[in-house]
């Protein structure tokens, strides 16, 4: 599992980062899209294929855009996820406690 924070100059939307994703992986197929959430955020559960150098690759990936900053959690494997891989990464994500905002006096842009 990766977890990532991308501040965006632009602001970002699930949409545009599902368009990066489609336009940049090869072979890429979209399996699922739902709506969850994370620490009572809304997000957006993307589960996709596609095909690395290495062979395909299956993916499920949790996005939630706060302002500007992309906050993307992404589970990989070599093989199709189990549904015991799928819970597994959903317990995981359940877990996540979302941080306070920084104040003003604590930003550092």
């Amino acid at each position: 599992m990766s977890v990532s924070r991308d501040r965006s100059i632009l602001r970002c939307t699930f949409e545009a980062q599902r368009k990066v994703i489609a336009e940049n992986l090869i072979g890429f197929s979209e399996r699922e899209r739902r709506d969850v959430h994370l620490d009572g955020l809304p997000c957006v559960w993307l589960d996709y294929s596609w095909q690395s150098p290495e062979g395909p690759m299956y993916q499920v990936n949790v996005m939630r855009v706060v302002g500007d900053i992309l906050v993307s959690f992404t589970f990989t494997s070599a093989r199709p996820l189990s549904d015991a891989q799928r819970d597994l990464f959903r317990r995981m994500l359940e877990s996540y406690v979302a941080p306070s905002p920084p104040t003003h006096e604590s930003r550092r842009d």
